[in-house]
């Protein structure tokens, strides 16, 4: 992250079901990993096939930035 502020991360399966998210109220400028359990809302694994995950930051400021990008899940 260039500078503080809110984070979200979304993850989608192909047909627009919400299986996972994450919210950070606030995360300083910096480098971060985060991983997933593949692991849907209720704690069951999800299975092999493609996901969408959207990331969304929002500075102190109030600009926004959404990263929309497919992944293959492969178990």
């Amino acid at each position: 992250l260039s500078s503080s502020g809110r984070v979200d991360l979304y993850i989608y399966n192909v047909l627009g079901q919400e299986v996972f998210s994450m919210t950070e109220p606030i995360l300083l400028a910096g480098f971060y990993t985060r991983l997933w359990d593949i692991t849907d809302r209720s704690g069951r694994r999800v299975p092999s096939g493609i996901y969408i995950y959207r990331f969304s930051f929002t500075d102190l400021s109030g600009a926004n930035t959404i990263l929309t990008q497919k992944m293959v899940l492969i178990e």
